[in-house]
């Protein structure tokens, strides 16, 4: 449950900081390239330090991808929401 909570506050996020909504898919990708990234340094940490102290996992890159999506489709279901809007104008002090 860890990785699916990891990477899930970034859609939202990056919504707050956007003055349009992005689409899922630019949500998602983005989400998905964050938690590549996470795992091939620690692929190159590994490799570099001869010292497994951090184990790259396929699994934690789906359950991070999972978070991301679940945060996205919510995200856009409170979107519709007129309260999505008041709380983005507060962020923003539009």
């Amino acid at each position: 449950i860890g990785n699916i909570l990891l990477l899930s506050p970034i859609p939202i996020l990056y919504s707050l900081l956007r003055k349009k909504m992005p689409s899922i898919k630019i949500l998602i990708l983005m989400g998905a390239s964050i938690s590549l990234i996470i795992e091939l340094t620690q692929l190159v940490i590994n490799i570099a330090t001869d010292y497994p102290s951090h184990v790259v996992d396929i699994d934690d890159f789906i359950l991070n991808t999972i978070g991301v999506t679940i945060s996205s489709v919510i995200l856009y279901l409170v979107h519709k929401n007129d309260y999505f809007i008041k709380v983005k104008q507060i962020f923003r002090k539009e």
